[in-house]
């Protein structure tokens, strides 16, 4: 076995135990001798993408599009930029493949990515192009869904219901396609679907924050949908202790059943992380207030 095979071998056995910064020291005392290196740049995106390193994993991704250039390549970096909130340079690399020779996964994977970029942008014409285009040649939970919303952004609410319904036929998993469905159900006054497909998105997805959001502001407040509510939000603040939203949720429903003492503990530890926060502030200022109405 050659130096460089024993030296990048031991790389990916990092990488295959999700030793990310062990592969990165490893990495490091290699880019003198490899740094140019595709097969080196390749495991070091890889690091850096397990690290969420997005800054760097962008430059590494650039260059390996400089030097070999593949429309997958070119995918990789899109994606790299989406990841890092960088919907612009994402939209332009995008915009280039749409005039390339892709594979049939290539250009699924790329059309899913320009949908979300333009419905985060808010520009629902471009992404009901692209959606229109894609669902010729392939029906797919996330496209069905993305027609959905853009469907109840023209007002066209029940068309938008029958392809959230078609999104989670075709996919029962699609946790983003239930919190939709739930929310259609709410406008249409049905709080007992909104709420039972709100725990559906949960039960799938207990990181989906927006599903939690909602259940955490429902108007149903029966016992055993508070205790089981709390479950959810510990379990979620357990991963992502310092997420203001699901946080400031989590202390309202203290607040509502009267946990004054937890709530108070909650908003000290996070006050500590974020001195400056006005959320936090203004709900110890009301939660006080509450308690001297008691």
């Amino acid at each position: 076995m050659s130096q460089k095979n024993f030296a990048f071998g031991q790389v990916q056995k990092h990488l295959g135990a999700k030793k990310y910064y062990a592969a990165l020291s490893h990495l490091s005392s290699l880019s003198l001798q490899y740094s140019k290196d595709i097969e080196f740049l390749t495991l070091l995106s890889e690091t850096q993408a397990g690290l969420k390193d997005f800054t760097n994993l962008i430059k590494t991704q650039s260059e390996i599009v400089r030097q070999r250039g593949s429309t997958q390549d070119k995918i990789s970096l899109m994606r790299c930029y989406y990841r890092a909130n960088q919907r612009n340079h994402a939209l332009d690399v995008g915009l280039e493949l749409q005039s390339q020779t892709l594979s049939t996964i290539e250009e699924q994977v790329l059309s899913k990515l320009l949908v979300k970029i333009f419905l985060e942008e808010n520009d629902f014409e471009g992404a009901q192009e692209v959606i229109t285009r894609a669902l010729m040649s392939e029906a797919d939970d996330f496209l069905l869904w993305a027609q959905g919303i853009v469907l109840l952004n023209c007002d066209n609410k029940e068309r938008a219901l029958d392809y959230f319904r078609k999104a989670v036929q075709l996919n029962p998993r699609n946790d983003q396609a239930w919190v939709s469905l739930a929310m259609m159900h709410k406008d249409m006054g049905d709080e007992d679907l909104y709420v039972a497909n709100l725990e559906k998105a949960i039960d799938l997805n207990p990181y989906n924050a927006a599903a939690l959001k909602l259940l955490a502001g429902s108007t149903q407040r029966k016992s055993e949908r508070v205790t089981a509510t709390f479950e959810h939000l510990r379990f979620y603040l357990a991963e992502y202790c310092f997420d203001e939203d699901i946080s400031l949720c989590h202390i309202q429903m203290l607040c509502q059943v009267k946990q004054w003492d937890i709530a108070e503990l909650e908003i000290e530890k996070l006050l500590l992380n974020e001195p400056e926060s006005q959320s936090f502030k203004k709900i110890k200022k009301s939660m006080f207030e509450a308690q001297n109405l008691c």
